[in-house]
């Protein structure tokens, strides 16, 4: 088995690294000569383990059904050696891709029950890890008080464990949190922070996600030329690691910044490129917001029709993925435009 652990530590460090589809590949290699008709208790664990790890690397190139698919083996797997860690990590593997999905009371459901599996076997860095990822579950709701106090009680585990990757990422999700409440200021203090430390651990996905959150700050500050930097250098991060979920916000958040410059052919392009990625990613409330930022874009071109059209759509979707905040704040700008 000294082969199959091979591929999973070869794994590990494309992941680290953000080499998303070199991961699944070593992982597809270790799964491949794990599997079989009768699989030993040990092999057992070590499947699971890989199944996991996998299922996060298909998530990150939006592969949600296999990811989902894998995620559930581990599962059965470890309860089946009555594993709580592997349990856990299984759970919390399956809430994440449900996140991704924005299917949040399944996400939700999937991360209390990895909280409660890791709680039980006392794993101090899975609960670490869980809190961060419930912690982005809020702030996608919304919630920002459970949040900020999901991100914190991490920071704590992750402080203690001198877990440095998982402090950096807990920065960047700070920076979120702060953009949620327009707090941009504050985002941009503690997104830096974030920056300072992947460039010191070498961790190019989340500095990709802090530029970009960086980005995000300077244009809600009216700084789109600052912004498109910021995104330039995300950009080619997030692209260096087979990002699609980040290529595509960035490319969505590139269109908000030339919508700001009044360059409308550039904004256009940038929201048909997002749209194209999310339509494949089939993630239908992130299509809302591109549908409701590009009718943003017409109505500030003058083309109150097409803007009226768009938004219509966006509102729509919206309310099918029971996201009636985000419908109530587009309905507001349909509304102004009268007819």
């Amino acid at each position: 088995m000294d082969q199959v652990r091979e591929f999973i530590r070869k794994a590990e460090t494309e992941l680290k690294n953000g080499n998303w589809e070199t991961a699944h590949g070593a992982l597809l290699k270790a799964v491949t000569s794990l599997d079989g008709p009768e699989v030993s208790p040990d092999n057992k664990k070590l499947l699971a383990e890989a199944l996991c790890l996998n299922a996060y690397a298909e998530s990150r190139i939006g592969d949600f059904k296999s990811a989902v698919t894998d995620a559930k083996r581990a599962l059965e797997l470890s309860r089946e050696l009555s594993d709580l860690e592997g349990e856990a990590d299984a759970l919390r593997r399956l809430g994440y891709v449900h996140w991704q999905k924005t299917d949040y009371p399944m996400a939700l459901e999937f991360y209390d029950g990895a909280l409660k599996a890791a709680s039980k076997a006392k794993a101090r860095k899975l609960i670490g890890k869980t809190m961060i990822e419930m912690g982005n579950l809020y702030n996608s709701m919304s919630d920002f008080v459970k949040a900020r106090s999901s991100y914190l009680e991490a920071a704590v585990i992750m402080k203690e464990e001198k877990d440095l990757n998982e402090l950096a990422r807990i920065y960047n999700n700070l920076g979120s949190l702060y953009l949620g409440q327009k707090r941009y200021r504050d985002a941009l203090k503690v997104l830096s922070q974030c920056i300072t430390l992947a460039d010191q651990i070498g961790d190019l996905t989340i500095k990709g996600w802090a530029e970009f959150n960086s980005a995000h700050a300077h244009l809600k500050l009216g700084r789109p030329n600052d912004a498109l930097d910021h995104l330039n250098t995300s950009m080619t991060l997030l692209r260096r690691s087979d990002d699609r979920v980040g290529v595509m916000t960035t490319y969505l958040t590139y269109g908000m910044a030339y919508t700001e410059l009044k360059d409308w052919d550039k904004a256009a392009s940038a929201f048909k490129k997002a749209m194209a990625i999310v339509k494949d990613l089939q993630m239908p409330s992130t299509e809302a917001e591109i549908l409701g930022e590009m009718g943003k874009m017409y109505l500030a071109k003058g083309d109150r029709p097409t803007a009226r059209e768009h938004l219509r759509r966006a509102i729509t979707m919206y309310r099918e993925a029971a996201l009636e905040r985000e419908a109530t704040e587009l309905n507001a700008v349909l509304d102004g435009l009268g007819g």
